[in-house]
């Protein structure tokens, strides 16, 4: 979900649209009511939440890859599938080949990492796994199951907003839906940030990040093009590692490239004589076009200091 610069700060807009924040907080209030009523814990699974209260793209996907390389096995991940056009549910293998229509852009990138599962209904799912501990993908709102942990994933740069609901703010619920055993995670730390104020009492630990591409990308001319929750933090981030970045495209977040789409980037590569760069959330859905290996790809990847790992093992096998 793209993210607006009056949901960033208090602006005469974002107080005009505060009656319609108000309506969304009292719609949001019946859904969790409805949500909670049906509740369900499974005592022999551990389930693990990665979610945020804020719109817009803040990592979690690379988040829940961090946790499958701490537990290493016995994990399955769980993911409705965001963007997918398939209805059933799906069971997938770690590197099995399988349509991105079916399982969604960021659940392609999860199944290089682990076992997975996608479905429309979690506790149905969850009914039907196996494994002991299961990781859902942007689970917190979904209080229809009960989590073990909850982490909770905030951007540096953004925080909180404004601090307002949506649509007059950033917030997908109220910051006090935060409980204080949840673990509040802040990628893009290396921005200043006054999220401890908002959470005094919850454990924060901060991620840095690392992008992995290929070198000689710095001796060329780049066309960056990405479909994310905020684009431009990925062109913030290649802007970082000094590459010559000659011209930036951005589509909508989830966007779901067409043969065209692929072809006109191409011809803009051509005529720039530079190379194409963009997300592996994004060149999964391009995959299928790109034969020749025209598009090259940047791969973020999540770490932890030694002080923040060693408290996450210890909270998963807690």
């Amino acid at each position: 979900m793209k993210i607006y610069a009056f949901q960033l700060r208090k602006t005469f807009l974002s107080f005009l649209l505060l009656p319609l924040s108000f309506v969304y907080f009292i719609l949001h209030k019946i859904d969790i009511l409805i949500k909670f009523l049906r509740q369900e814990s499974f005592l022999n699974k551990k389930i693990i939440c990665v979610g945020n209260c804020v719109a817009g793209g803040t990592g979690k996907t690379p988040f829940c890859i961090l946790l499958a390389e701490i537990l290493q096995d016995n994990f399955i991940f769980l993911t409705k599938g965001y963007g997918r056009t398939a209805f059933e549910d799906f069971f997938v293998e770690i590197n099995q080949d399988i349509d991105v229509n079916k399982i969604g852009d960021e659940s392609m990138i999860l199944k290089e990492h682990g076992k997975l599962y996608v479905s429309k209904n979690r506790k149905k799912a969850i009914k039907n796994i196996n494994e002991n501990i299961i990781i859902t993908d942007d689970g917190m709102q979904d209080l229809t199951i009960k989590p073990d942990i909850r982490f909770v994933i905030f951007d540096a740069n953004r925080g909180v907003g404004n601090g307002f609901l949506l649509p007059s703010g950033m917030l997908r619920a109220p910051l006090n839906s935060i409980n204080p055993s949840d673990v509040i995670v802040v990628t893009n730390s290396k921005y200043k940030t006054e999220l401890k104020c908002n959470f005094e009492r919850n454990r924060i630990i901060y991620t840095n990040q690392k992008l992995i591409y290929n070198e000689l990308l710095k001796t060329k001319k780049v066309i960056a093009f990405s479909g994310l929750g905020d684009n431009n933090k990925f062109f913030d981030n290649l802007k970082s590692e000094t590459l010559n970045v000659v011209e930036r495209v951005s589509f909508s977040d989830h966007y779901k490239y067409s043969i065209d789409d692929y072809n006109c980037l191409i011809r803009l590569s051509e005529a720039k004589n530079a190379t194409l760069l963009t997300t592996q959330k994004d060149y999964v859905k391009l995959q299928k076009f790109d034969i020749m290996k025209k598009i090259s790809v940047v791969y973020l990847k999540f770490f932890l200091s030694n002080k923040d790992e060693q408290y996450v093992k210890n909270l998963l096998k807690s």
